[in-house]
């Protein structure tokens, strides 16, 4: 499918344009590859950002588009913790072995202009709470 992109107000609107896995379950000290697919057109950059509960979102890391190169923030240039693998469509997090902390929403993000569009975002369950919840 293409994506068409319009522009109604000064603000841009794309159906589909970021693609997430709604829900991952994994086990403490696991290791997690969250992926994150994205339209190629007009963006100037894309980003993850991390929201804990109760907490503001955080951003993780950015890439300014086409550059292959990821800069982190908020003490998450931590890459024996975290890594983000670059393609020409993807911008992938990988989480290694996986702490109560790590427990949280993620969200992928792209940027055009001075517009950021996130996508529906990614939750990342305990395997453990998950069976007390059901």
């Amino acid at each position: 499918k293409i994506n068409e992109l319009f522009f109604l107000n000064g603000t841009y609107e794309s159906e589909n344009f970021i693609h997430q896995h709604p829900l991952l379950v994994a086990e403490l000290g696991s290791s997690v590859i969250l992926p994150c697919s994205h339209s190629d057109n007009f963006i100037n950059s894309v980003s993850w950002y991390k929201h804990s509960f109760g907490k503001k979102p955080l951003l993780i890391a950015y890439s300014e588009h086409g550059s292959g190169s990821v800069t982190y923030q908020n003490g998450f240039n931590n890459t024996n913790k975290y890594c983000i693998r670059t393609g020409t469509c993807s911008f992938n997090l990988t989480i290694i072995h996986l702490e109560e902390y790590d427990f949280a929403s993620y969200y992928c993000a792209v940027s055009f202009l001075n517009i950021i569009k996130f996508g529906e975002g990614t939750i990342l369950l305990h395997k453990g709470e998950l069976m007390t919840v059901f």
